[in-house]
């Protein structure tokens, strides 16, 4: 399946933690993480037996099995904000529920440059989960040249 580690590029994480001021990294460890208060298995706050309330959500998943983190999104999002980077597989049930369930989608530019990997990895959407509203506002960000 490949490497499932791959972390967030700082610039990127700055930007977005700019508009939205994260409490709370929902996939790290603590090696990668972007926030201090984060859910991971080595600190015994794995991501899928949390409840968190009135937290700013940031998440880069894991991106094998993707229907598990976006059927925990859609719960986090009823008492937080959520925002995920996901990939653009618009073939998939997965991303056709968070679809429905998202306040907004942006699909980046260009290809992340995950930190661990020579490359970008394919291509990935941000999408900001909250489902106090219905019906995505789409929109193309050029996450590398401009701001929120």
């Amino acid at each position: 399946m490949g490497n499932q580690d791959w972390e967030t590029p700082w610039d990127l994480f700055y930007k977005l933690d700019r508009c939205f001021h994260f409490t709370l990294d929902g996939a790290a460890d603590a090696t990668n993480f972007k926030v201090p208060n984060y859910y991971g298995l080595d600190n015994n706050r794995d991501a899928f037996s949390q409840d968190p309330h009135s937290e700013i959500i940031f998440c880069n998943p894991p991106y094998a099995y993707m229907a598990p983190w976006v059927d925990m999104f859609i719960r986090w999002a009823v008492n937080n904000v959520v925002v995920a980077l996901v990939q653009d597989k618009t073939d998939t049930i997965w991303f056709k529920k968070l679809w429905d369930y998202s306040m907004q989608a942006r699909f980046l530019h260009k290809r992340i440059p995950f930190i661990g990997t020579k490359t970008g990895n394919s291509a990935a959407i941000f999408l900001p989960v909250d489902i106090r509203f219905r019906g995505p506002v789409v929109d193309i960000w050029d996450w590398q040249n401009e701001e929120w």
